[in-house]
């Protein structure tokens, strides 16, 4: 784009030195070169245009490439073939489990960590920051599959639970939490748009956000 406003420019200038000299030196009449820049004007336009065109195809090609690739890509966790029902309430046990972000298995993030969690109890993960507690739990909804090891809940390994159902009964509340547009209701049924009332003052007693939320005038 700047290249062709330095050539539009640099063309006018020398139509206009042109014109001079031949409105001095050959009696070309002035309306004729006012004529003759403004077609100028009107193809060099025409030219740019058509640049800018090409430029946007080619960004639109480059952007309809990497939209047919992800797309086409295959999901990284892969769905079991006959997925079995998860509910919530659930035993979690995490048994022997090593997990690595790389696919080679390398310098593993969790090593061997087992422990079991039963239905109500209260367990604390402690540890530097880095050491992997956010990683441990995102591998209990499969946001990442283990390297080694299993996680189940009821016995059943998470692997061959089915992903909506497996997401549906796991809760997560991150350290740095983000409230959408909207009224503290519609956040809290952001997973499930359909909870009833009672449900919703259920979900906010157990996030220990129901004295607080009920402070609230509306």
């Amino acid at each position: 784009m700047p290249f062709m406003m330095l050539a539009m420019n640099a063309g006018l200038v020398a139509a206009l030195w042109w014109g001079g000299r031949s409105v001095i030196n050959t009696g070309l009449e002035v309306g004729e070169l006012i004529a003759f820049i403004n077609y100028l004007t009107q193809t060099l336009m025409s030219l740019m245009m058509i640049s800018m065109l090409v430029v946007r195809f080619a960004r639109a090609q480059a952007s309809a490439e990497r939209i047919s690739e992800l797309m086409n890509a295959m999901p990284e966790i892969p769905e079991p073939a006959a997925p079995q029902p998860a509910r919530a309430g659930n035993r979690l046990a995490f048994e022997n489990v090593s997990f690595s972000y790389d696919r080679d298995g390398r310098d593993p993030v969790l090593k061997n960590v087992s422990f079991v969690a039963e239905p109500g109890q209260t367990v604390a993960l402690l540890g530097a920051t880095g050491a992997g507690k956010s990683t441990l739990v995102n591998l209990i909804p499969r946001f990442y599959d283990v390297t080694g090891g299993r996680v189940t809940l009821d016995g059943v390994d998470v692997r061959e639970l089915g992903e909506s159902a497996l997401r549906g009964a796991v809760g997560i509340a991150l350290q740095e939490s983000i409230l959408f547009t909207g009224s503290i209701r519609d956040n809290i049924r952001y997973g499930r748009p359909d909870a009833s009332d009672d449900e919703v003052i259920a979900a906010a007693k157990l996030a220990q956000a129901h004295d607080f939320i009920a402070r609230f005038p509306d």
